[in-house]
């Protein structure tokens, strides 16, 4: 890159560990996208489902996505209270000209 204010910092794919991490993780998820896509096609034409059977076949797998963004949803909702409260009374202890200052 040319610029030194771009969006994304690529310097951190010098790491192997982490282009590696990144890598893997990439064909993980293409897999399993790839799945989720050709898996109604499979079961229609070579299991002879039908339409609405095809389709009933993969909602158990999207009421499972349905309930886990539920909960990912509660944990952050509890994680952020939490947060905030700690931090109301951390900042209560600091007095203004010391948070001025170090900001």
């Amino acid at each position: 890159m040319v610029r030194k204010d771009t969006l994304l910092d690529l310097s951190v794919f010098k790491d192997r560990n982490f282009s590696a991490g990144t890598i893997i993780q990439v064909v993980i998820q293409a897999v399993l996208y790839a799945s989720l896509a050709i898996l109604p096609q499979f079961l229609q034409s070579m299991m002879g489902y039908t339409a609405f059977l095809s389709g009933a076949t993969m909602m158990p797998r999207g009421f499972g996505s349905m309930l886990s963004m539920l909960i990912t949803i509660a944990i952050i909702t509890v994680t952020s209270l939490v947060a905030s409260s700690i931090m109301s009374v951390r900042i209560r202890k600091v007095e203004p000209r010391q948070m001025i200052r170090e900001s």
